[in-house]
């Protein structure tokens, strides 16, 4: 999977929260690890569920469960919050018109695959790969002693980009023994049983969601029959499960003999059917990691199938070289390739690897009460497997994180605009009688682009977006040719053109436009400034803020984040990743873009194209000019509007900056969202930006409601 995607792309990765205008807080339930029987479903209203709206999202598509029963062809999957509400045929589930609806066509719906045994599940670029390629939780089976695992495993947790995480922390063995032999691995060691209770419940203690032991031997040390039944016996009195490294018949045996929970690794040489048999009478599972055993023991896999075993997928991706870390393609593969069905893969990569993680109360099939975890792939898996590899749509604790097939944006349509010196040409979309108007105003005076026009994913029918782009400049001010990027405006270039107040009057006009009583105001770096002086010129007119990545209310604030960022250039110049200020174009290009991520590499420049480049400086300087000894701080002080202010944490003009609007704001209910791994747009992380936008205009139509 490419690790950069285009904006275009990501910023489909709207997040299902967005239609969760009635919720009265974010969606933050998570999985709880659980050692009881599924729930049962029970019948659900979905009518009276859904009646507020825009509370629910409904899938419709071909609907496999994973439970194992049969796919269901015109499926219908209701989501209400992080929870799954309803599943089963369309015809049997009543729609409320209230819910918002994507029609996925010929596309499967399935749950989020799990992982269950993987390794470096704390870098957090693995696992928003896995969760990216529809594997939304993976069972770390084994890290390096000293690591702080579970303090990790809670941070990480946090992010609904991340795929959720199930830790066992360092790994059980005995002095000399494997992995500290052969791999050199720092691992957790106990030299008797009373020494194992003691560390296993240290273990415990500290949140092992699971304790792994290895089982190893061949001439190195291994755990007694004493050591390891100690361990199990103290894991499973505070309710925690066992898995065993093993490779072979004999090392299997001793891990059954000790009551682990199940198998880490096929046994390469034969197993006897008394084994297998054992195996499955005494319910313990198979995670058979074929790829990494190179197909060794599939005969060993494809009997205890046909015995009635249960398998969970696992390929300890993250571990050996070369395996797949996203969707374990490779290992499914070879799990079909040692005769188990697409439907018995699907099923050992959700039901029954959530009964291993013990995450089977909550997670694992597509029921009502468990979290939203779901994957949608184009075509059908139950007939090619190649085709979980297709991933349109994923979703995680109730989060879309990746959307290739979005629907398209609601219809857009230009609006010609009389402000008082300039025609605006202004886009507008969605419903602007629905009480909702959203107007997002660009950053960077002297910058015309496309990229505001990304906003529009928050219209529809009870919401409208316009997109307000610079005055004299760009698309606010020349006829929008939806076929063009290249295309600039270039009036008005006289100093009074390009103040304060000229471009809040802008504002206004377009409110006044569109009729609407009050308006929300999205503002991006300078145009937080912009809406700014709107609130303080037409406080009546404002029915809230939100700002992401600027707006500071002072000139010395604008000093000290440019200050920050032109440090921010220096360091990419040095390290070759900007060039040489020398080498660089004089045709419109910003060559310092890459300084505005949290990853150099993720750019979007094609959506930010400046218009003719002295023009674009005009514009810029003369803006800047007028913003000479600018302090608003007085006046936004008595503002008392919902606001809320986000800002990547990788944010190349600094913190500061973002600290100073909040301050600035006194009068005012400000939430303050820092967005981790984010730095000056959202296009970096839409999964954290578009669900809390969604969200505060909720609350703020649930207050004046």
């Amino acid at each position: 999977m490419a690790t950069v995607r285009r904006v275009a792309r990501l910023v489909l990765a709207v997040v299902v929260a967005m239609g969760f205008a009635g919720c009265s807080t974010p969606p933050t339930d998570t999985p709880v690890t659980s050692t009881g029987p599924e729930a049962t479903p029970t019948p659900v209203d979905v009518s009276a569920a859904c009646a507020d709206p825009g509370s629910c999202l409904v899938l419709l598509g071909t609907l496999v469960d994973g439970t194992g029963a049969a796919a269901v062809p015109a499926g219908a999957l209701v989501i209400r919050g992080d929870r799954i509400l309803a599943a089963g045929p369309r015809e049997e589930l009543s729609i409320p018109v209230t819910a918002q609806v994507i029609e996925l066509g010929d596309a499967t719906i399935l749950p989020g695959l799990i992982n269950a045994h993987v390794h470096n599940a704390y870098d957090q670029h693995n696992l928003q790969l896995w969760a990216q390629e529809g594997v939304t939780t993976v069972r770390d089976l084994g890290q390096r002693l000293g690591f702080p695992c579970f303090s990790s495993r809670e941070r990480l947790r946090e992010d609904p980009q991340n795929a959720w995480l199930v830790a066992a922390g360092p790994l059980v063995t005995v002095p000399g023994g494997y992995p500290i032999a052969g791999n050199h691995f720092p691992s957790l060691t106990v030299t008797s049983p009373e020494d194992a209770r003691v560390k296993i419940r240290g273990l415990v203690d500290d949140g092992a969601d699971v304790i792994k032991i290895t089982m190893s031997s061949g001439g190195i040390p291994s755990l007694s029959a004493a050591e390891a039944a100690a361990i199990v016996e103290t894991a499973h009195e505070h309710g925690v499960p066992v898995s065993a490294h093993i490779s072979t018949a004999r090392e299997a045996q001793r891990a059954l003999d000790a009551g682990v929970d199940d198998l880490a690794h096929l046994a390469i040489d034969p197993v006897s059917d008394e084994l297998i048999e054992q195996m499955v009478r005494s319910g313990v599972s198979w995670v058979p990691t074929l790829e990494a055993m190179g197909g060794r023991g599939a005969d060993n896999l494809r009997r205890f199938v046909a015995a009635g075993g249960t398998v969970a997928l696992g390929n300890d991706g993250g571990f050996l070289p070369g395996l797949d870390i996203g969707m374990p393609l490779n290992e499914i593969r070879a799990m079909h390739g040692a005769g188990l069905t697409p439907m018995q893969i699907i099923v050992a990569a959700t039901r029954d690897a959530a009964r291993v993680c013990r995450l089977d109360a909550v997670l694992g099939t597509l029921q009502p009460g468990k979290i939203a975890d779901v994957l949608v792939v184009d075509g059908d898996p139950l007939q090619n497997l190649q085709a979980l590899a297709d991933v349109r749509m994923v979703i995680h604790r109730g989060q879309i994180i990746r959307d290739d097939g979005a629907a398209p944006f609601a219809a857009v349509r230009e609006l010609q605009v009389q402000a008082a010196d300039v025609s605006l040409h202004v886009r507008l979309a969605g419903n602007p009688d629905s009480g909702c108007v959203l107007i997002a105003i660009n950053g960077g005076p002297g910058l015309t682009s496309n990229y505001m026009w990304d906003m529009e994913r928050l219209a529809g029918p009870d919401c409208a977006v316009l997109t307000y782009d610079q005055r004299g400049l760009g698309k606010s001010t020349l006829p929008w040719n939806p076929d063009s990027r290249t295309e600039r405006g270039t009036e008005y270039q006289s100093p009074a053109s390009y103040t304060l107040e000229k471009y809040a009057e802008d504002v206004e006009a377009i409110r006044q436009a569109v009729g609407a009583e009050r308006v929300h105001l999205m503002g991006h770096s300078w145009g937080g400034i912009v809406a700014m002086e709107y609130a303080i010129l037409y406080p009546e007119r404002v029915a809230s803020l939100i700002f992401f990545g600027g707006g500071p209310p002072t000139w010395k604030d604008i000093e000290i984040a440019a200050l920050s960022f032109s440090e921010r250039v220096e360091r990419l110049t040095q390290s070759g990743v900007i060039a040489p200020r020398s080498e660089w174009a004089s045709d419109g290009s910003d060559p310092t873009l890459p300084a505005n991520f949290s990853d150099p590499a993720f750019t979007f420049a094609e959506d930010l194209l400046g218009g003719p480049p002295e023009f674009s400086q005009v514009v810029s300087n003369l803006t800047y000019a007028n913003l000479v000894g600018m302090d608003l701080r007085g006046e936004l002080a008595l503002v008392q509007k919902p606001v809320l202010v986000m800002f990547g944490r990788d944010d190349p003009f600094g913190l500061p900056m973002a600290e100073a609007t909040r301050d600035a704001l006194v009068g005012a209910q400000v939430e303050f969202v820092v967005i981790e791994r984010c730095g000056h747009f959202w296009h970096e992380c839409p999964g954290q930006f578009y669900p809390r936008v969604q969200w505060f205009l909720g609350q703020v139509a649930g207050k004046e409601g």
